[in-house]
């Protein structure tokens, strides 16, 4: 299978030398207990932790989000680099699809327990898997678009950088709490009437 060495101008992953499968699919391994598994919780105040439980024996695989309102079907599913890449969306050298933003800094990526072997690749390597996890803030993400009216935000998410395509997550959605902004007002009338006289 031919293989794809990713560099990115970005310190976290230029370091990793993360490596993509070749073939565009997004899949999810078939056996239980085996390649990955992705979930995320809303915290309900506006962040979201994305947990990456990690069968393999691999390191290299890195989840990437973004925005209900970014969420560009072309962009999601591209198998090329398309022209005229918008925000979160971007090229990362030796990747030849866009990739959005990552899961923190520096980006969480599928972890490997002390005395497994990396040697070769496994996708059933940790029948218990490892689980490395990052909370993200998305009032301080780049490019946040506006909560909705109900202070909610709804991100997508997904595993498509790592070795083994087979091993990629599809997209998934959530939905993240406690985003309004401002305080409220505040009624002196009705503190006036708690104040002594």
């Amino acid at each position: 299978m031919k293989r794809y060495l990713t560099r990115t101008t970005g310190a976290t992953i230029a370091a990793a030398g993360i490596i993509v499968g070749s073939m565009a699919g997004a899949g999810q391994a078939a056996a239980a207990n085996a390649g990955l598994k992705l979930d995320g919780v809303n915290n309900a105040n506006c962040t979201a932790t994305i947990k990456l439980t990690n069968y393999t024996n691999n390191k290299n695989f890195v989840p990437d989000w973004w925005f209900d309102q970014e969420n560009d079907p072309a962009m999601v599913t591209a198998t090329s680099i398309p022209p005229n890449l918008k925000a979160p969306w971007r090229e990362i050298t030796g990747v030849p699809w866009p990739i959005a933003r990552f899961v923190g800094d520096p980006a969480l990526r599928s972890g490997v327990a002390d005395g497994v072997s990396t040697s070769g690749y496994k996708n059933d390597a940790q029948p218990d898997g490892f689980v490395t996890e990052k909370t993200i803030e998305l009032k301080t993400a780049s490019d946040a678009p506006k909560p909705s009216q109900d202070g909610t935000y709804t991100i997508h998410f997904r595993v498509r950088l790592g070795p083994e395509n087979d091993d990629y997550v599809a997209p998934k959605s959530l939905v993240v709490t406690g985003c309004k902004s401002g305080t409220g007002s505040l009624d002196f009338g009705s503190l006036d009437m708690l104040l002594p006289k």
